[in-house]
């Protein structure tokens, strides 16, 4: 496992969003391909790389202050980004907290499903109610 880190983006007029790809990151498996807004983190440490992962997705906002912007387009350098700095516990303390995080991901997820299961059903009932 590795993480891609979106490096580029954004907009200077909002330069913090969710929405954004700046600052987002991601797991993969195996092989992948990126253009030159995206970096590979390879986890040399002792540490979990779903650890790391958790730890800079819901850091991504802090992570966009990191951006500095030139034709609207945000870019974060990589030696200011290596600077960040990313709390290390132990093995165990680590797992514990992907393990909880995970559940919480699952949880979201069948949310969103269920969410848009709902938006589907009232446009079939709007669209029912035309027929």
């Amino acid at each position: 496992d590795y993480l891609l880190f979106v490096k580029s983006g954004g907009s200077a007029k909002k330069p913090i969003s969710l929405n954004y790809g700046i600052g987002k990151v991601f797991v993969v498996n195996g092989k992948s391909a990126a253009n030159i807004a995206v970096f590979q983190l390879i986890n040399t440490s002792n540490n979990l790389t779903k650890y790391l992962y958790y730890y800079l997705l819901l850091s991504q906002e802090k992570i966009q202050k990191l951006a500095k912007y030139a034709c609207n387009n945000g870019n974060i350098d990589m030696d200011n980004f290596k600077l960040f700095n990313i709390p290390i516990t132990t093995i165990t303390y680590q797992t514990g907290i992907v393990q909880y995080l995970d559940k919480l991901e699952e949880k979201k997820n069948s949310i969103n499903e269920e969410i848009s299961d709902i938006d589907n059903l009232m446009k079939q009932v709007l669209e029912q109610s035309y027929n």
